[in-house]
Formats: structure tokens, C-alpha cells, sequence
């Protein structure tokens, strides 16, 4: 373990949409581990937009000891496909 005592920022929509796309799995706790030992890392933050349906997602995640921050995504209207959907991009604060 590092003597370091850092924090981990990360954003939640990136990284799972990431793994999604190539069919992998995340192993959550694997990866808060793997900060810890080798970065030294002490608190994980994880950044989220907060969609209803994604609920049991947000609960395993937080139960794997991530600070989960999460917020209700900004809606609006596509100029182009005149559709509403969710801004993508998150400011949130810790």
C-alpha cells in the first residue's frame, strides 16, 4: 500500500459505456482495489447522471465503497432530431 492518501475522480457514464461498447464486464471492487493498492487511492468518487432505471447499477456500485455523486441529467431538445433527450456531460461538485 502507497503512503499516499489520493482521490479518485471518475466519471461513471465514460467508463461504463466504455466496457459496454466492448463487451466487457466491470468488476467494480476489482477496480477500486486495484486504485487502492497500486495509487494509493483512500476515497473513490463516482460521478453519475441519475436515471431512474439504472437504480440497481447505483446500489452495487455504492455498496463496492465508491462515493457515489450523482445527478439528474439536464434535458433538451436536438435541434436536429427535435427529440428530448439527456445532456450527456455532468457539472457537479463534491
Amino acid at each position: 500500500m502507497h503512503d499516499a492518501n489520493n482521490f479518485a475522480f471518475i466519471d461513471g457514464a465514460n467508463l461504463y459505456y466504455t466496457y459496454d461498447n466492448i463487451d466487457w464486464n466491470l468488476d467494480y471492487a476489482k477496480l477500486l482495489n486495484y486504485l487502492n493498492k497500486k495509487l494509493g487511492v483512500i476515497v473513490a468518487y463516482y460521478f453519475w447522471g441519475k436515471i431512474d432505471n439504472n437504480k440497481e447499477l447505483y446500489e452495487y456500485v455504492d455498496s463496492c465503497n465508491y462515493t457515489m455523486k450523482l445527478k439528474t441529467p439536464t434535458r433538451y431538445t436536438s435541434p436536429e432530431e427535435f427529440v428530448r433527450t439527456a445532456k450527456q456531460s455532468l457539472s457537479l461538485r463534491c
